[in-house]
């Protein structure tokens, strides 16, 4: 079975993605096994169980089964004994939100990372700053305490972090795979590190993918209301990252930014402009 750090970043690579504001998505479509579209369709349950199959780890959600009905995950997960303190959410966990105090499930997430105020670090599917629970988009969001009805922690292999006694831990450098979408190509093929770069001359970015394995990771892009990106960051607790764009109709990119492992793997800064769309992208890890 996959770990935790695998399954969210499989979620993260999706961030930016958008179902064209009808539920016609991916996860839709390896969901019900053709493309669907329309109301009857939202996708946050969706997006939580093709992750978990993607990665090849059907069976830590829901025993293998399908469902996208987020109080169906809840129950299941008091069921097994599966559900930890709202207080206690870790990486991987899965993050149930009830919006209006029914006592009914209303979404689902993964957590990322817990934030020094006791908020979480998430990646959902099928939200927006408008509509939580079916927006449309892969994001990262900060949830609260508050909005949280329950937490169900999977049955991870935690193996990867065994190591025998006096076994030095020997660590490299990963290859950082990238791809963006546009209105008028879509999709581009994905990038690897700095052999080349990621966009088309004189077409705005709208969504950035990325994968990196046994990584953690966390990628935070700022979009412009029609969809655009204008800034980009990454951060690691584990790795160093450095990364540029180029601002839309400029011939140079802007100075390459780097994020900071010795401060938990934050950064305050970002690679953009405020306001100004980007077309063109570069990312690599370099420690």
């Amino acid at each position: 079975m996959a770990d935790s750090k695998t399954i969210v970043n499989k979620a993260l690579s999706y961030v930016g993605t958008f179902d064209g504001g009808n539920n016609n998505v991916i996860f839709n479509t390896d969901y019900y096994g053709t493309a669907v579209s329309g109301a009857a369709y939202p996708w946050c349950c969706a997006f939580v169980w093709d992750i978990f199959r993607m990665c090849g780890a059907s069976g830590l959600f829901y025993d293998g089964q399908k469902t996208a009905y987020c109080p169906t995950v809840l129950n299941w997960g008091r069921q097994k004994g599966l559900t930890v303190g709202k207080n206690e959410g870790k990486n991987g966990d899965l993050v149930l939100f009830d919006w209006n105090g029914d006592g009914i499930a209303d979404h689902i997430g993964f957590i990322i990372s817990k934030n020094a105020d006791g908020s979480y670090l998430t990646v959902e599917g099928n939200t927006s700053d408008s509509n939580y629970s079916n927006g449309g988009y892969v994001l990262r969001r900060t949830r609260y305490i508050s909005q949280i009805i329950g937490i169900v922690r999977p049955k991870y292999d935690s193996s990867e972090s065994k190591k025998s006694d006096g076994e030095a831990v020997k660590k490299t450098v990963p290859d950082v795979y990238y791809q963006v979408y546009t209105d008028k190509s879509g999709w581009l093929p994905a990038v690897k590190n700095r052999e080349d770069y990621a966009g088309v001359d004189g077409e705005k970015i709208k969504g950035l993918r990325i994968y990196v394995k046994d990584a953690d990771f966390v990628l935070s892009t700022h979009q412009l209301k029609g969809g655009e990106i204008d800034k980009v960051t990454l951060s690691s607790g584990s790795h160093k990252f450095r990364y540029r764009v180029r601002v839309l109709g400029s011939k140079s990119y802007l100075s390459y930014m780097e994020n900071t492992k010795d401060t938990g793997g934050s950064t305050d800064t970002y690679a953009g402009i405020v306001g100004k769309p980007i077309d063109r992208i570069e990312i690599c890890c370099v420690g």
